[in-house]
């Protein structure tokens, strides 16, 4: 087969990774067979987003500089254009070649690419060209209408300057120019600028490490790939994800997964799974849905890839989960992500335009201190309504959390304290929530008017306020990862809003499921999609529809609240395990005045917090999963009544456990419990359960013996369970001498 490479073919390998659209891209398969496929959603590449941005640039370029661009109807610099602008027959000492082409077909030999495969023409965005005396400069730019520079995109830049490398030599040897012609090592990338009144900002970055990459992808994966045919047999490896949305073939690819019995989906149905992943997986001999399912649990127990051992069971879960076509529960996990109970929930939905930097939707519901609903906000804000809609949204959190505040100050009130949570279905929810309030931090009456938000949502680059970002006060949970943790959906590739709620109205328990109109349907994601956030910038969006989704959004996240507290509620061991502790203000402190030895402090504390919080999470696990991890010593049998020893007491422990255990002799902050989560999941009681493990010894056979010593006052607390042949466990218990002391030496420095 023959297969034909250009610039944003190998953009988009770096960009996603992805084999069959690399191999389909460069044998254009869609033109050779009846493979499905969806248009670009801009048909006339003049109106992509992308296309005016670069449009707009060279016109104010074109202001102050001298840029040769395509004849009319033109999409392309010709020839003698190029010839011109590189021999500097124009005369001037900067110039900007707009749209010159590498043809890339004369260089093919010199990278030494195999037969079949070779080199397409392509268009570079800007080349500008600089007199240093005794040479010419070229500097590649690219423009680009992303919030970013990414990798892959430095990767194209570093692809067209090798490709002109080359082509510029030939060019030489043909007609010498007149001084030596360079191309820049630097690459330039050009995007859409935040500051006011600027159209682009410029980052500059080195060719060389991307350039490498390129070597790499050249001399390895083009040779390893052209042996791959997608005609008339496709051995290409693929997989499903969310990116996969952005990509053509997607339609093609879907049909993988959408089988009449789930056992023949292909594995990209199982969430969770990366192509890596899937590719070591279908090594191995497990090729569909139904092929995983049929595994044990524990089949990757001892397996060689760290991937397959520490995530199989889940994979494995999920797979039986779709193959039953109903949600398992993991048994034996807890999180430490959402609480049991909420007086005053609030439940945001936020959508942002990563590309021009504001919200684009909002959505807010909410319950007040006498347990009414307040009226929801769905808004869809144009650019200077911005800020007055995120004013109206926070006003009406800030005063729920003063009202908060008073309730559970007030002594009368001692016992019926009321506690608070936010709520968004997905993380990047909250983070467009907080990349908003970032926008107007600089403003200092925003900044001391929102004071109390800024603690609690603290945006990047802040100091966050430690005291609410402890175990007992922490105010914001992701309800799609708490269910990532607690259940197994049969959701096909991803969890999002839609697929996650519609599968679990496969139960009789669950009603209420988000079920997007068309044109708010799309494969991968329940929030708008990149073409609706553009129709609402360009004031081209049915503005009501897009409320009904938002509020439609909202209330499917409510509806997966509170079911998952009716099953935490209904449960024999609770599972919604973060214990919030009712809400009051903190004593007052400024987000954006933390510095010095203040933010040293809180610096140290939100270490300490994270670590709580971390070691919390781990112990929130399974007991096989602790154990398997080498944490936990499990399946402990006592062997004999305690036996008082110098005023403490001998316990005799055997287990079959096999896994090692790095809890040996003389472990620090070790309890004794029998995997009672009031015990577990509260560190307070971690130190009155305390025990030391005194020796650790095996025998021939496959038993493991400990004895361990605890104290008279543990005695006390655990002697009705302390009986022969009763079952222990033995965890780690949550630690952080060293960072309290630092807290105390700062505090003493103040």
């Amino acid at each position: 087969m023959q297969y034909k490479i250009n610039a944003t073919i190998i953009k988009h390998w770096y960009q996603y990774g992805c084999e069959r659209k690399l191999l389909y891209s460069a044998d254009k398969i869609e033109k050779k067979t009846q493979i499905e496929t969806v248009p670009d959603n801009y048909g006339d590449s003049s109106q992509h987003p992308g296309t005016i941005f670069e449009e707009e640039v060279v016109e104010i370029l074109s202001q102050s500089n001298h840029v040769y661009k395509p004849k009319p109807n033109k999409q392309e610099l010709t020839q003698i254009q190029w010839n011109h602008f590189v021999r500097n027959i124009d005369g001037h000492d900067t110039a900007y070649a707009w749209q010159p082409v590498v043809h890339g077909s004369s260089i093919a030999n010199m990278l030494q690419l195999p037969p079949n495969v070779s080199l397409s023409k392509g268009f570079i965005d800007l080349v500008r060209r600089e007199d240093k005396g005794d040479h010419f400069l070229l500097t590649i730019i690219d423009a680009k209408y992303s919030p970013i520079s990414t990798h892959f995109h430095k990767v194209q830049v570093a692809y067209y300057a090798r490709i002109l490398a080359l082509e510029l030599e030939a060019l030489n040897e043909t007609k010498p120019f007149p001084k030596p012609v360079q191309i820049n090592s630097i690459g330039e990338i050009w995007i859409p600028s935040e500051e006011d009144g600027v159209k682009w900002s410029e980052e500059v970055f080195n060719l060389q490490p991307y350039q490498n990459e390129l070597d790499y992808f050249f001399q390895h994966e083009v040779k390893r790939l052209s042996q791959v045919q997608v005609r008339p047999e496709d051995q290409s490896h693929f997989h499903l994800y969310y990116k996969c949305e952005q990509c053509k073939y997607h339609p093609h690819c879907l049909k993988s997964i959408q089988k009449e019995t789930p056992e023949d989906m292909d594995l990209s149905a199982i969430f969770g799974l990366t192509q890596y992943t899937k590719r070591k997986l279908k090594e191995r001999g497990f090729h569909t849905v139904g092929d995983l399912s049929a595994l044990e649990s524990d089949h990757f127990e001892h397996e060689t890839l760290w991937k397959l051992q520490g995530a199989g069971e889940t994979f494995i879960t999920r797979a039986k989960a779709l193959v039953a076509k109903t949600p398992i529960f993991k048994e034996g996990t807890r999180t430490i992500n959402m609480p049991a109970t909420v007086d005053c929930p609030i439940i945001l939905s936020v959508d942002r335009s990563a590309n021009h930097g504001f919200l684009v939707s909002i959505g807010l519901h909410m319950r007040q201190l006498d347990g009414t609903i307040k009226e929801d906000q769905f808004t869809i804000p144009t650019k200077d309504a911005e800020r007055a809609v995120l004013e109206e949204c926070l006003d009406t959190i800030q005063t729920l959390l003063q009202d908060l505040h008073d309730w559970n100050s007030d002594k009368a009130n001692k016992d019926e304290l009321k506690t608070c949570q936010i709520f968004t279905y997905e993380a990047s929810e909250i983070r467009n929530f907080k990349e908003s309030i970032a926008t107007y931090i600089d403003d200092p009456d925003f900044a001391e008017k929102y004071k109390l938000i800024l603690r609690i949502l603290t945006p990047e680059g802040l100091i966050p306020d430690p005291l609410y970002n402890q175990l007992q006060q922490s105010l914001v949970t992701t309800v799609r990862s708490t269910f990532e943790q607690l259940y197994a959906i049969p959701s096909t590739v991803t969890y999002d809003l839609a697929r996650l709620s519609q599968a679990l109205e496969t139960t009789a328990t669950f009603s209420g499921a988000y079920i997007p109109e068309e044109d708010f349907a799309h494969p991968f994601s329940s929030q708008l999609s990149m073409d609706q956030v553009e129709n609402i910038i360009h004031e081209q969006a049915d503005i009501n529809a897009i409320k009904q989704d938002l509020q439609n959004r909202v209330h499917t996240t409510r509806r997966l609240i509170e079911w998952l507290m009716e099953q935490n509620s209904a449960a024999t061991s609770p599972f919604l395990c973060l214990n919030n502790t009712p809400f009051v203000v903190q004593e007052d402190t400024h987000t954006m005045s933390i510095g010095g030895l203040d933010g040293l402090h809180s610096q140290t504390v939100l270490g300490t917090n994270l670590s709580i919080k971390g070691h919390m999470h781990a112990l929130s696990k399974p007991l096989g999963q602790r154990i398997k991890s080498g944490s936990t010593w499990g399946h402990l049998k006592l062997m004999n009544e305690p036996e008082l020893n110098e005023k403490k007491f001998l316990l005799y422990f055997e287990t079959a456990q096999t896994e090692k255990c790095s809890l040996g002799r003389g472990a620090f902050n070790v309890f004794l419990h029998q995997n009672n989560e009031d015990i577990l999941l509260n560190k307070r009681q971690h130190g009155l359960h305390k025990c030391d493990i005194i020796e650790v010894k095996g025998n021939a056979g496959n038993s493991t013996y400990l004895t361990v010593k605890i104290s008279n006052a543990v005695y006390k607390r655990l002697k009705d369970e302390l009986i022969v042949d009763s079952i222990w466990i033995i965890d780690a218990g949550i630690t952080s001498i060293n960072d309290y002391r630092t807290q105390d030496f700062l505090a003493s420095l103040q």
